[in-house]
C-alpha cells in the first residue's frame, strides 16, 4: 500500500483552516476589515485544492459509467443530503424554538434560494459535494473518449461567462466548469511529475510559485468558487490559480515526507471538517442570539470558536467516517502517490 501524499494533505489542511476562519469571521461580521481583504487576495485559490486533489489522486479506470456513478453517489450525494439535513435541523430547529429572538434570520429565508443558488440553510458548505459529483461524472465521460480532455481548457472561460450572465444554472452548479478544469489540472500535474526528475519537478514548482506571486501582484484577480464570483483581472485568474496550486503542492510534496501534526490529519479527513463546521458555527451563534448577545464585532468569539470547531470535528472524524451516509463509502480507486 502506498503512503499518503503528505504535501497534498497539508495543503488541504490549510484550506480547511482558511475556510473555517473565513466563515467564523463572516459570522462575526468582521469580513470587511482591510487585513481580511488582503488575506483573501492571496488565499482565494485554496478551495480549489479539493478539485485539484481529486484529479491528482484519481486512478485510471476502465469501469463502466453506471457503476462509477453509483459509487460516486454513495460517496458524495448521500453525505450531501445527510449534512444538509443536519444543518437544516440546527437552523430551522432554533428558528422554531425561538421565533422572537431569531426573527431577523427567519425574515431573510428565501426558499427559492435553495434550488436557484444551491444555498442550504444551516450548512451552505455542502455545495462542494454536489459539484464534486458532477465534476467526477464529467471527467469520467471525458476520459472515455480520446482527446475529449481538451474541453477542460476553455472551462474557466465558460465559468466566467456564466458569472457574467448572473450564474443562471440551478443548485449552484455554475462553478462546476472551473471544477472540471482544476480536476484535469491535477491529472496533468501528476503526469508531469511522473516524467520529471525530482530536482526538475521542484525547480518547476519554485518557478510557478514565483510567477504566481508576481502575477497576483501586478495582474490581480480573484475567484470565489462557492459563488462562482470573479473579481479583478478575469483572464489572469485561472493562470494565477493554476500556478499557485501546482507550485505550492509541488513544493510541499518535496518537503513533507511525514504527516504534519494536526494540519496533516485535517487534510486527510477534510470532508468531515468541511461539512461539519458550519452547523457548529450556527449553533454557537444561535445560542448567543437567544441569550440576547450578538457575535457581531466580537473578536473574542472568533478566537474561542475556531479551536472549538476544529477540536469537535477532530473528535467527530472516526465516528462520522464509520457511517457511510456521513463520510461516504471507502473508495478503493483512489491512490496516494508520493513524489
Amino acid at each position: 500500500m502506498k503512503e499518503r501524499n503528505h504535501g497534498i494533505d497539508l495543503l488541504c489542511g490549510l484550506s480547511i483552516l482558511y475556510v473555517t476562519m473565513l466563515h467564523a469571521i463572516s459570522m462575526c461580521a468582521l469580513n470587511t476589515t482591510q487585513w481580511f481583504t488582503r488575506l483573501t487576495a492571496w488565499t482565494f485559490f485554496l478551495v480549489g485544492i479539493f478539485f485539484f486533489e481529486a484529479g491528482y489522486s484519481e486512478r485510471e479506470t476502465a469501469e463502466e459509467t453506471l457503476p462509477h456513478l453509483r459509487q460516486r453517489a454513495r460517496n458524495l450525494l448521500i453525505p450531501y443530503v445527510a449534512w444538509a439535513l443536519i444543518g437544516g435541523a440546527v437552523f430551522f430547529g432554533f428558528l422554531r424554538l425561538f421565533p422572537e429572538e431569531l426573527k431577523g434570520y427567519a425574515k431573510h429565508v428565501n426558499w427559492e434560494h435553495i434550488w436557484q443558488a444551491g444555498y442550504v440553510y444551516g450548512n451552505p458548505s455542502v455545495w462542494i459535494l454536489l459539484c464534486l459529483f458532477v465534476t467526477y461524472a464529467a471527467a469520467h465521460f471525458m476520459g472515455k473518449m480520446r482527446w475529449l480532455w481538451v474541453l477542460a481548457l476553455p472551462c474557466p472561460l465558460l465559468s466566467w461567462w456564466l458569472a457574467e450572465k448572473g450564474n443562471p444554472l440551478w443548485m449552484g452548479l455554475n462553478c462546476v466548469f472551473m471544477g472540471i478544469f482544476l480536476y484535469h489540472l491535477g491529472r496533468w500535474w501528476q503526469r508531469l511529475q511522473a516524467v520529471l526528475s525530482c530536482g526538475r519537478f521542484v525547480g518547476l514548482s519554485v518557478l510557478l510559485t514565483v510567477l504566481f506571486v508576481l502575477g497576483n501582484q501586478f495582474l490581480h484577480g480573484e475567484y470565489f468558487m462557492s459563488q462562482n464570483k470573479w473579481t479583478g483581472c478575469a483572464w489572469a485568474t485561472p493562470l494565477s490559480m493554476s500556478m499557485a496550486l501546482c507550485g505550492l503542492s509541488g513544493l510541499l510534496m518535496a518537503v513533507c515526507r511525514r504527516r504534519v501534526p494536526l494540519l496533516g490529519f485535517i487534510g486527510e479527513h477534510w470532508k468531515i471538517f468541511f461539512l461539519a463546521h458550519y452547523p457548529m458555527i450556527y449553533y454557537y451563534n444561535f445560542v448567543h442570539a437567544t441569550c440576547g448577545r450578538s457575535m457581531r464585532g466580537h473578536w473574542n468569539d472568533f478566537i474561542v470558536l475556531v479551536p472549538i470547531i476544529l477540536g469537535l470535528c477532530a473528535w467527530l472524524v472516526p465516528y462520522a467516517e464509520r457511517c457511510s451516509w456521513l463520510g461516504g463509502e471507502k473508495d478503493e480507486r483512489k491512490n496516494d502517490p508520493t513524489i
